[in-house]
Parts: structure tokens; sequence; C-alpha cells
């Protein structure tokens, strides 16, 4: 044969197996990032837990490219277990004002093998309420669990990464740690988190931008349930006049404009005015409310030191100071000594 043909090249199996690999774990990214824009919390969760394995066995735990799916994961937890928070007070609700009359008519309707009380009924339903709703609880804090776990996860891989995307996206692990503090009351931690994504932001965002606004409400509500109610006035102030300055800056966007000529804004101007107007007087508000907890604070300190003087002179003042969820499993530590995300 003078002109050997020349057989086309294939791919060889590792090479099939890794681009198959990673166009699934980018549909599945897809899948929860949809679900989760549709409030499907739980089908995000369980979507996304699916992926960080899969993207975890490819490309290494700490690679950069893993930093948006563990924080889109720990978001969708998160968002799970609020979901659960604020359904099992409803039902909580329609537990003491709704009785089921479906059921009492089947316990009228079947006959009893031995004498019931009526109270013993009453305390055997009881007793099951309470069993459900610890179960929902339990579930509610392993979420907030995982949340924090795999967000502490995607804070380690972009905190080394020195690219304005990376930083931006460590400003709303940030955020999102903090939201996650709040939902399980760990207030001092919420305080620390959202000003590290306040810091972040102020350096890296422009002063007019509504991201910024969201930081510094956020942290008054942390301040407030911490009882640092002047240093919480203070971040709602700056929450407002962020605002106020963003519609300064699109009411003055319009090129062409001379001075002393009103504004002509465009549609998507006008409607981000309405939107932000919008939130004025929700924030004035709980400003309002915090300024009054303020007065009735150093009302009372006052009350309180003029009732205690005449006590001074005896007595000294003493200061009185899953799945899927993923299974746990024992991995090896990282350098931080962080636990790693539960991965089944």
């Amino acid at each position: 044969m003078t002109n050997a043909e020349v057989a086309p090249v294939e791919e060889i199996p590792e090479q099939q197996n890794l681009k198959k690999t990673m166009e699934d774990y980018n549909e599945l990214i897809q899948q929860g990032a949809q679900a989760f824009a549709l409030g499907q919390f739980d089908v995000a969760a369980e979507t996304l837990a699916l992926a960080v394995e899969k993207q975890v066995e490819q490309c290494g735990q700490y690679a950069l490219e893993c930093g948006s799916t563990f924080f889109l994961y720990g978001k969708a937890l998160l968002a799970s277990a609020a979901q659960k928070n604020t359904v099992l007070g409803d039902k909580v609700d329609q537990t003491e004002e709704e009785p089921d009359i479906d059921s009492n008519l089947a316990k009228e309707a079947k006959p009893s093998s031995h004498f019931v009380f009526e109270d013993q009924e009453e305390e055997t339903e009881d007793q099951e309420t309470t069993a459900l709703e610890e179960i929902e609880v339990t579930e509610e804090t392993d979420d907030l669990e995982l949340a924090w776990e795999n967000l502490d996860v995607a804070r380690l891989i972009f905190e080394k990464s020195d690219t304005l995307e990376s930083k931006l996206a460590l400003a709303d692990v940030h955020l999102a740690l903090g939201d996650v503090s709040l939902e399980s009351e760990n207030f001092d931690q919420a305080v620390q988190d959202f000003t590290a994504c306040l810091e972040l932001k102020a350096q890296l965002l422009p002063e007019d931008h509504r991201e910024r606004a969201e930081a510094h409400y956020k942290l008054a509500l942390a301040y407030e349930y911490t009882e640092q109610i002047e240093a919480a006035i203070e971040q709602v102030n700056a929450s407002i006049a962020v605002l106020h300055k963003k519609i300064e800056t699109l009411k003055g966007t319009d090129e062409g404009k001379g001075k002393g000529t009103e504004p002509v804004l465009s549609e998507k101007e006008l409607e981000e005015v309405k939107e932000i107007e919008a939130l004025f007087p929700e924030m004035e508000s709980k400003l309002s409310d915090l300024t009054a907890a303020l007065e009735k604070e150093e009302a009372e300190g006052v009350i309180g030191e003029a009732s205690e003087k005449p006590a001074v002179a005896d007595q000294p003042v003493q200061d009185i100071s899953g799945l899927v969820k993923p299974k746990r499993k024992e991995t090896e530590e990282t350098q931080d000594e962080v636990k790693k995300p539960k991965l089944e």
C-alpha cells in the first residue's frame, strides 16, 4: 500500500469519560440554579449536592471553579431551611385554629377495643404533633449546618484568588454566611460576616451601588439583635444614604442634559427609581423603631441610675456580665481546620 489511509483520531476512553463528567455536573448545576430561581429549594439542594460531588471528584474540592457551586448549594440549603421554618409556623397555626374534621369523623367511626378517656386522646395527638415539629426542626438545623459548611468551603476557595470576580464572590459568600447566622440566631457571628461583606463591597463597588445598601441594612439587623442600637441606627442611615445617592445618579445619567433642565429618564431608570423609593417607608419605619428603642433605653438608664444612688453608699453595685442530604464521613481537614462539606 503506497497511499495508506489515515484512520480518524478517536477520543480515548479516559477523555470521553472526562467530557461526559463535565457535561453531567454542568447540566446539574444549571438544573439546580433553575430550581432555585423557581423557589424549589429542596429540589435545588438535592440537584446541587450531586453537582458538587461530581465536580469535586473531577476538579478537586478547592478548585476555583468549584467555588460558585459550593456557594449556590449553600444558598439552596439556607433557603430550604428558611422555607421549612415558615411552613412549620403555618402548620402550628393551622393545628391551633383549624381542627381536622375528617380525622375526627374517622375516630368516631372506628370502634375501640379499650376504654379511652378524652384527655388521653388529646394528649396522644399533642405528642404526635410535637414529635412531627421536632423532626422538622431537626431537618432545618441540619440544613443550616450544611449550608454553613458549604459556604465556608466557598469562602476558602475565593480567599485564595486575587481577581475582582473572586473578591466580589467572597463578599457574597460572607453575606450568605451572615444570613445563615441570623437564621440560626448566632447574631454575633452575623455581625462579623456582614461586616466582612460590607468592607469588601465598599472597596470594590461604587458608593451608590445597591448591594452596599443591602449590606448596610443586614448589618443593622444583626446589630439590632445584639442590642447595639446606636450602631444599628448608623447602618440604617448609611443604607438610606446609598439609595438616595443611587437615585441622584440615575437622574443625572441622561447625556446631553444641560444645567437647569429636568432630567429625562429612560423607562428602565424610572422603574429602578420607583423600586428604590418603595424601599424607603420600611427603612424609615425601622429607623423610627430603633430611635424609640434607644430613647427608651437611655431613659431607663437615667431612671435606674437615680434609683440606685441611695443604695450605693451602703453596698457596692456588682457588674453581671441528607437526598440526598450528604452523609457525614471522615475526611482530611484543610489547613484552616474547617470541616469539609458532607458529600455522599
